[in-house]
């Protein structure tokens, strides 16, 4: 099976109300594929209570790195079909 390698755009997120997370885009071999990591799982990855969704713009983006980190790992366990991947604190690693 190939390796695909998920090209992301820094900086560019926005509130998901249906999902209550940040969405984020990232493309993979030509393909566009959206991302949504849920609001408990960036106060996992920031270590702080979630504070709603006015704070999680802020947190997203200290986070970022960490957050791409955990869409690649998603990325590779997920069918290839799915273009829609939600992240929840289950899916980060144990600290």
């Amino acid at each position: 099976m190939m390796q695909s390698h998920l090209s992301f755009l820094p900086g560019v997120a926005r509130w998901s109300a249906e999902h209550q997370g940040m969405e984020f885009m990232a493309s993979a071999n030509g393909c566009s594929f959206r991302f949504v990591i849920t609001d408990d799982a960036l106060a996992t990855l920031s270590g702080t209570p979630s504070r709603g969704p006015e704070y999680d713009f802020d947190t997203f983006f200290e986070c970022e790195a960490a957050v791409h980190r955990a869409a690649a790992a998603v990325f590779q366990i997920a069918s290839p079909a799915r273009r829609q991947l939600l992240i929840t604190a289950h899916d980060l690693p144990p600290n």
